[in-house]
């Protein structure tokens, strides 16, 4: 919405195809990218000072709390691992991290590695 200019009615609608279910398309999805690619098991290891606002906003339906720990909590998603699933993980910086699958934890290292070398010389002057 922040991106609209102009807004007016027209005569042009636009019908859902029959049988199509918008829900199901987007049951295993996290966000409103698009991707066809398999559900996966997804294993977050939360922070205890994060704990109970993922328990009373879950990221997605499908959130199950597994177990806790010393001062964590693991939560498991069954959905498809977008881009916009990714972001969300990044977005909670050290209080989330990416247990399995391992293709996943891979790329989120990657991308704070990437992060963390955009601020070194901050790290020098400390």
């Amino acid at each position: 919405m922040d991106r609209i200019r102009d807004l007016y009615p027209t005569d042009n609608s636009f019908k859902l195809p029959k049988g199509y279910d918008p829900k199901d398309t987007f049951r295993k999805l996290y966000g409103v990218i698009l991707d066809k690619g398999p559900a996966e098991t997804v294993i977050l290891r939360v922070d205890e000072s994060q704990v109970q606002y993922f328990r009373t906003l879950p990221l997605h339906h499908s959130q199950e709390e597994l177990e806790s720990g010393d001062g964590y909590t693991d939560f498991r998603y069954r959905l498809v691992p977008t881009f916009d699933f990714s972001r969300e993980i990044l977005s909670k910086g050290m209080y989330a991290e990416v247990i399995s699958p391992l293709w996943l934890r891979k790329e989120i290292a990657e991308e704070l590695r990437v992060a963390v070398r955009m601020y070194k010389d901050i790290e020098d002057e400390m």
